[in-house]
């Protein structure tokens, strides 16, 4: 995993020196590292290793003029810091990879249990992104089975930190090639500041759907962040006048319809292990933030509602993000 990202890192790197609009806006680097061992709140024995039990994506992103983008995004290419109407459209390359397990501590799978799964996939993406909404469109493809390194990854975590070694991997998901489109975006909808002092409030709905054989679902929230001088709700790569110092909160909730999971309803050209989807899965987060004129540090709480119908409880877990410019 590692390795593919720094080669991804580095391709990404070469493309947007050799942007023309280079000079306009700078590439941001961004880092979400997802696991549960991040819950602070919980003791570490009340942290459950199961469900989404480990997740990483590295993602980039840099101005671009090119036609595609032009064509499914529209708008003007203004992502200079200084501009006073942004309208900045960006593409996107990240690199990702997924873990999800049943119950650890059972040395007998029970049939009722969700199948241990791993996934590596690669997402292109352009998005267009305005000082008050967002538009997003992404193509993701990837890969399940042993060539996804869940199975290792897990056990390498495991036994580095002592932890026992995870039993049932045998029977994993299958390896299949799967994907997905996406097309996304977010609005503001309210806006208060104080501006001698920077504290702000902004709130934004969010929506977005996916179509493929990974994952076909459409999803609507609202994102709240508050503070001094706190990002927007939703993840932007652009660079704004407010790009100084600022502490920040964050919360939001969302509503998701699932007609298809892959790590849930199993792979779509092979038999494999699978578990009666629950349709419909909210969830709700909470975080803090530290943001500064070379990028953003950020931990995000997850509290995932019940993906399918045996599923004991609700899922926590927990995001640290990294930005750079």
């Amino acid at each position: 995993m590692l390795a593919i990202a720094r080669r991804i890192v580095a391709a990404s790197a070469l493309v947007a020196v050799a942007s023309p609009s280079r000079a306009a806006a700078q590439v941001l680097i961004r880092v979400d590292v997802d696991n549960d061992s991040f819950n602070f709140w919980q003791a570490p024995a009340g942290r459950a290793d199961r469900e989404y039990s480990q997740g990483a994506r590295v993602n980039l992103l840099w101005p671009t003029g090119g036609g595609l983008a032009r064509r499914l995004l529209g708008g003007l290419q203004r992502c200079a810091a200084d501009v006073v109407v942004r309208d900045c459209r960006m593409m996107s390359v990240a690199a990702t990879q997924a873990i999800y397990t049943p119950d650890l501590v059972l040395r007998r799978r029970q049939p009722f249990e969700r199948p241990f799964a791993g996934w590596l996939g690669t997402e292109f993406g352009v998005q267009r992104d305005r000082a008050a909404s967002l538009r997003a469109w992404s193509v993701t493809l990837g890969v399940t089975g042993g060539p996804s390194f869940g199975e290792a990854s897990q056990k390498g975590v495991h036994r580095l930190l002592g932890f026992p070694q995870p039993d049932g991997w045998d029977a994993q998901l299958p390896t299949e090639v799967a994907f997905a489109l996406r097309y996304g975006g977010a609005q503001q909808l309210l806006r208060l500041e104080q501006p001698s002092s920077g504290l702000q409030l902004i709130m934004a709905p969010t929506w977005s759907a996916r179509l493929g054989t990974l994952a076909t679902d459409a999803s609507v929230g609202v994102g709240i962040t508050t503070g001094l001088r706190p990002p927007v709700p939703w993840a932007s790569g652009v660079r704004s006048r407010s790009d100084r110092w600022g502490v920040f909160g964050r919360a939001g909730a969302t509503q998701s319809a699932v007609a298809r999971n892959i790590f849930l309803d199993g792979t779509t050209f092979s038999r494999s292990a699978r578990v009666s989807r629950n349709v419909l899965v909210g969830d709700v987060e909470l975080g803090l933030g530290l943001r500064s004129p070379l990028g953003m540090i950020e931990w995000r709480m997850h509290r995932q509602g019940r993906e399918y119908r045996q599923q004991p409880r609700p899922h926590a877990y927990s995001t640290l993000s990294f930005s750079v410019r």
